[in-house]
């Protein structure tokens, strides 16, 4: 019997430096496995099929990413909702309330915005890969 995977936000970076960073690549493969499942968003989404555009792959690669993370044994795929005037600015924290994840997983874990509400900052925890994976070992 396997346990159940853990619902996190990927935040593009996380996609971006899986190339070169070792942290990231094993978060994905994480999720390549089944221990993790990204909470999307159709916002978030396009992020990612931009960010994966601007690095050179070709339509077909693209599709096959779109596929893999709006895929309902892989992912939890949010469809768009109309979003309260109060809704977050920050796409990983909105996925994140949405989707009830976590926590985010982001490469550049920064300090909150000084206009952020602090409500937002106080629900949604961040960690760096390296983090997310620390924990693992615990």
């Amino acid at each position: 019997m396997t346990n159940a995977a853990e619902k996190v936000v990927l935040a593009p970076d996380v996609l971006a430096r899986s190339f070169f960073d070792p942290a990231c690549w094993r978060v994905l493969t994480l999720w390549r496995d089944g221990r993790i499942r990204p909470v999307v968003t159709r916002e978030l989404l396009g992020e990612y099929a931009r960010l994966l555009r601007n690095l050179g792959f070709p339509l077909a690669i693209l599709r096959q990413w779109v596929l893999w993370f709006t895929h309902a044994e892989k992912s939890v795929y949010l469809e768009p909702q109309s979003s309260p005037s109060d809704a977050s600015p920050d796409p990983c924290a909105r996925a994140a309330q949405l989707g009830e994840a976590v926590l985010v997983i982001s490469a550049a874990v920064e300090p909150p915005p000084q206009n952020a509400p602090p409500s937002e900052w106080q629900t949604v925890r961040r960690v760096t890969p390296a983090q997310y994976l620390a924990s693992l070992k615990n």
